[in-house]
């Protein structure tokens, strides 16, 4: 039985608020969200997310959204936006320290960004597997393959191709 304002005993002793700033500076938003997903389930509401408050820490303007101390040790990913544009999904945030992400190009269509000072998070490209038949059927590439269907587990699926003794 845990008395009212007590510690929680599952969470470490050094468990505290997490708080994450958003330096917007270089996209030239006037507004931020944050929307998540992760160990929390989905947080920040439905798209574009939470609104986030602006607060001045050191003479410098930050959206801020704070996790308190439950969500300690929680791993989180985060996309931070202004409705229409937005970052590069930030995955696998370890809630143990505060963050400063900071967005700093848009060169790929999504706002790129730093956290904590470190190197640019920046778009993984799509891994796209594809399998096709090539052979008389298709003269031997004269026409396009005939794609293999992803059946996933690393499984593809042709059916109803009818084949010849050719």
């Amino acid at each position: 039985v845990m008395t009212a304002g007590a510690a929680d005993p599952t969470l470490p002793q050094d468990a505290k608020a997490v708080k994450f700033y958003a330096d917007v500076t270089a996209t030239g938003w006037t507004n931020c969200n944050i929307y998540g997903w992760g160990d929390l389930g989905d947080y920040g509401g439905s798209w574009p997310g939470t609104a986030l408050s602006s607060e001045n820490v050191d003479g410098k303007e930050y959206y801020t959204f704070t996790f308190d101390a439950s969500a300690w040790g929680k791993t989180v990913n985060v996309i931070f936006n202004n409705g229409t544009e937005q970052t590069v999904d930030i995955k696998d945030i370890v809630l143990d320290k505060d963050y400063i992400f900071t967005l700093t190009d848009n060169a790929s269509g999504k706002w790129e960004v730093t956290i904590n000072g470190e190197a640019p998070v920046t778009p993984e490209p799509p891994a796209v597997k594809e399998y096709g038949l090539v052979g008389s059927l298709t003269s031997w590439g004269g026409s396009p393959d005939i794609k293999f269907t992803d059946a996933g587990n690393g499984c593809y699926t042709l059916m109803g191709q009818p084949l010849t003794t050719e």
